[in-house]
């Protein structure tokens, strides 16, 4: 019998990177969550791209008091997203006729948006948004989306410091696929994918302070010393492609986790040190900020839930592969109860 646990023992953060249709694996993952530790667990939620829109549904399900419902709604979403994204034809075909007439002009590739439209795949999955709930609504639970700002040249983070977003604005942004799906726009500057700059927002949660995090990226082997080799082989454009998309995305998941885990062990180190004001010690604290704004860093605990190998059916696009999206959900799932399980209560 599972063993069921009311509320966390200690502030619990989440981070979901982002990953286009693997992203099915993390509605698994997520039911297994709260089957094990209970229908609102999570103090602080952030997310990328996909990671980001199942973020936000989270965030809703704790607010509405109702996660368990959410996260069943979102499982049969999943599989009924068969045709809705499609290719923009109307505007590939009308800048093609324009480029034989013009020549590559700027102004042609300006005429296309996207080379996709999700919209309908977007407006199933954000269907248990409340059109107007911004990020400042939110009372028990906080939501990070991580977008990148295209004006800038940066990434953002939307969140309470951002309270008059709408989170449906924001999880767009964040899930703004370049070239793929339509940039957006919020306030005067014009956003896309989070994944460009951070696909699995690891650290806005730590700076926050939790004691515990735990992240679900989509692709194997998350924080080792980079993805699982790829043994395919890769002669053409999309096989480049498939491979290189996802390795860059996760690169910075990688970096975050390493240094996740260097701070861990300095903390350590200082905590049990015989002389903690000494000039070593002292050095080691001035390098990793130790003591900030009257606050000092501690240990976090860090949970990572990845799937064993590539999801690839269904890959970033195969919203169609219904067999895929079915397979990755429980792939999901029982990642989580084995990896939960482990952990013990």
């Amino acid at each position: 019998m599972t063993q069921v646990r009311t509320r966390p023992l200690a502030p619990l953060g989440l981070v979901l990177s982002g990953g286009g249709a693997r992203g099915a694996y993390q509605a698994g993952v997520l039911r297994a969550v709260v089957e094990r530790l209970g229908p609102s667990p999570f103090a602080i939620i952030s997310g990328s791209s996909i990671g980001a829109i199942h973020g936000a549904i989270v965030a809703e399900g704790i607010e509405s008091g109702d996660l368990p419902g959410a996260l069943e709604a979102l499982a049969r979403t999943w599989l009924e997203l068969r045709g809705t994204v499609r290719i923009q034809w109307r505007g590939l075909l009308s800048a093609l006729a324009r480029l034989v007439i013009c020549g590559p002009r700027p102004a042609v590739w300006r005429s296309v948006r996207s080379l996709l439209d999700h919209a309908r795949a977007v407006e199933r999955l954000c269907r248990f948004l409340p059109p107007q709930r911004r990020l400042g609504d939110y009372r028990r639970v906080e939501l990070l989306v991580t977008a990148a700002d295209l004006n800038a040249g940066r990434p953002v983070v939307f969140d309470r410091s951002t309270p008059d977003v709408r989170v449906l604005d924001a999880v767009l942004a964040s899930s703004a696929l370049p070239v793929a799906f339509p940039s957006r726009r919020i306030g005067e500057h014009w956003h896309a994918d989070g994944g460009v700059f951070d696909n699995a927002p690891l650290a806005p949660v730590i700076r926050r302070g939790v004691a515990d995090v735990l992240v679900v990226a989509t692709t194997p082997r998350c924080g080792g010393d980079g993805p699982a080799p790829d043994p395919h082989p890769m002669p053409d454009v999309f096989s480049v492609l498939r491979r290189l998309w996802p390795v860059m995305l996760d690169r910075l998941l990688y970096e975050d986790l390493r240094e996740a885990r260097r701070i861990n062990e300095i903390v350590a180190i200082i905590e049990q040190s015989p002389d903690p004001d000494g000039p070593v010690m002292r050095r080691l604290k001035a390098a990793i900020g130790y003591e900030k704004e009257g606050r000092r860093k501690r240990v976090v605990g860090l949970v990572e839930i990845c799937p064993g190998h590539e999801l690839d059916p269904p890959g970033t696009l195969g919203f169609d592969d219904r067999e895929a999206i079915a397979a990755a959900m429980r792939a999901g799932y029982d990642d989580a109860h084995r990896v939960l399980a482990r952990l013990g209560p």
